[in-house]
């Protein structure tokens, strides 16, 4: 499967439609960045426009040496309950199912694509990529989840960990800590700062949904307190 394809297989699942945010390809070249990367290039950092560092980059590239030996992607979790909204009807259906809960629940949360790490060589050999990433099993995954995305591969990367665990490394959070509050003023005050919960020196900041890096909500995220 060349990139394209893989944008073309990836786009109806995890979007909402071509005229969005979303729909642009951009947000999926890296499912498939792998197809046309120089061969000597074995391991890429992935950053979101919208991301302030604070620490050195070398620090960040460290993590790959804690990756398993199974483990392609290292992503931070998903710091909002996005996935707990999209999960409601899974949930029904499975009422114990912990997936969409957050950490502190001993859930999956999901993961956030702001900052991706790529085990590029891993990824050019691998046969379970290269089956999970197939129209076929994306459809299985999407129907087994009864999963509607709408944010691009960090949908995909959220629904191969419920499936595959062991192919995506849990990046500390510190290495891409969110800002946005969307949906706190949108449903879910109540569970909201069990996701948003990101304790200790933080190394980067990410301004996801258009939230100034500044530090008016660097206090705001720094000051939750979880009851």
């Amino acid at each position: 499967m060349q990139l394209e394809d893989m944008i073309e297989t990836m786009k109806p699942f995890f979007t909402p439609g071509n005229d969005t945010y979303y729909g642009n390809a951009l947000f999926y070249i890296s499912l498939g960045l792998h197809k046309v990367v120089p061969h000597q290039q074995k391991k890429i950092i992935l950053l979101d426009v919208d991301v302030q560092l604070r620490a050195p980059i070398s620090r960040l590239y460290q993590h790959f040496y804690h990756f398993s030996p199974h483990a392609l992607f290292g992503l931070s979790k998903e710091l909002s309950p996005v996935y707990y909204h999209i999960l409601q009807k899974y949930r029904k259906k499975f009422p114990k199912s912990h997936l969409g809960l957050s950490s502190m629940e001993n859930g999956n949360q999901g993961f956030n694509s702001g900052v991706v790490l790529m085990d590029i060589n891993k990824l050019r050999h691998s046969n379970v990529y290269k089956n999970v990433t197939k129209k076929s099993y994306v459809q299985h995954l999407s129907s087994k989840y009864s999963f509607v995305g709408h944010l691009g591969d960090q949908d995909f990367y959220t629904l191969l960990s419920f499936e595959h665990p062991e192919l995506v490394y849990t990046l500390p959070c510190q290495w891409n800590r969110s800002l946005c509050q969307w949906w706190k003023f949108h449903g879910y005050r109540d569970v909201f700062d069990k996701y948003f919960h990101c304790p200790g020196d933080i190394f980067m900041y990410h301004g996801n949904c258009n939230t100034p890096i500044d530090q008016e909500h660097i206090a705001q995220a720094g000051t939750l307190l979880i009851k």
